[in-house]
């Protein structure tokens, strides 16, 4: 059996990591920056839902958007003798997918988090993929190609999602939202295709099951009456499940795929019940001349109503 020399998953390791550190930076800047102007302006401007009066603190949100998976090229050398090699070249690319969430958010008055929302999520993830292999004898002359080939995938993942975001109202209504969650996917209906140069491959497709925790954007826009828009751009930074070795990517045909997710979140705030005005004395009697209108009898024929 020849010897394997592949320097390709550590460096897709270091990838990954940077990927996350990057992330986490933006995460903590952006955190810092929206808690100090939120300690800046405390007091002089208005939270970014406006609860109280007319709406609960608690509502709807529907959440469409596109996905993309941003794939990870590398190269892989196996030893068949001495003085000869086989390379493996992976070429992957993301496709265009869709995602739909929807359930209930709830906001408050707290100095790290204000926004706390959970639903059921639907992702459509796509990509395809190419993988050469050629020998090569000495050192790095190819003398043939040995095999070429193609795959795809097209994997449609039903889970729930959950998000805990620190909001920071930055004038004019609109606001930004940093936000940290977690996602529990599984493959509902998977179609993977390869043909060609193939064999030998490890991992086709990632478990039925996906845990994530990811990372969250959002720029939302106030539009009056309770309704609220907000931009939203996503992605995955920590694999939750140990087998994944705790990559935030997908794995498919030995290649890892970072799936990204954009969209519009549509929110609504659950309109309060008006209470009305009590009409009873405290005997639980209805008082003398009122019938619960806004004027009693002798207010309407004092004034002609």
């Amino acid at each position: 059996m020849g010897e394997t020399t592949n320097s390709s998953p550590r460096r897709i390791t270091l990838m990954h990591q940077k990927l996350v550190y990057i992330l986490a930076l933006v995460f903590a800047l952006g955190l810092q920056e929206t808690m100090a102007q939120a300690t800046q302006y405390r007091g002089k401007r208005a939270p970014a839902f406006e609860v109280g009066h007319s709406f609960n603190n608690q509502g709807w949100y529907i959440l469409p958007g596109i996905t993309h998976t941003l794939g990870f090229a590398h190269t892989e050398r196996d030893r068949i003798g001495p003085d000869s090699s086989v390379v493996t070249t992976h070429n992957p690319a993301g496709q265009m997918g869709a995602f739909l969430q929807l359930g209930r958010f709830h906001v408050w008055e707290n100095r790290f988090f204000q926004l706390f929302d959970y639903g059921l999520d639907v992702r459509w993830l796509r990509g395809v993929h190419n993988r050469t292999r050629d020998y090569r004898f000495g050192d790095e002359e190819v003398n043939w190609m040995a095999m070429e080939g193609n795959g795809r995938f097209s994997d449609l993942w039903l889970g729930a999602t959950t998000n805990l975001s620190h909001v920071s109202r930055i004038g004019n209504g609109v606001f930004i939202t940093n936000a940290i969650g977690a996602n529990l996917n599984y493959a509902l209906v998977r179609g993977t295709r390869a043909e060609g140069a193939y064999e030998g491959t490890q991992t086709f497709e990632p478990p039925v099951f996906a845990a994530q925790l990811h990372y969250r954007l959002g720029v939302g826009f106030p539009l009056g009456n309770g309704w609220y828009i907000m931009p939203t751009i996503e992605t995955p930074i920590l694999g939750i499940f140990a087998w994944n070795g705790g990559h935030p990517s997908m794995r498919y045909f030995d290649t890892y795929y970072q799936p990204l997710l954009i969209g519009i979140n549509i929110m609504k705030l659950d309109r309060m019940k008006m209470k009305p005005c009590p009409t009873e004395g405290g005997d639980g009697k209805k008082r003398k001349g009122e019938d619960g209108g806004l004027w009693d009898k002798k207010m309407r024929k004092k004034y002609g109503w």
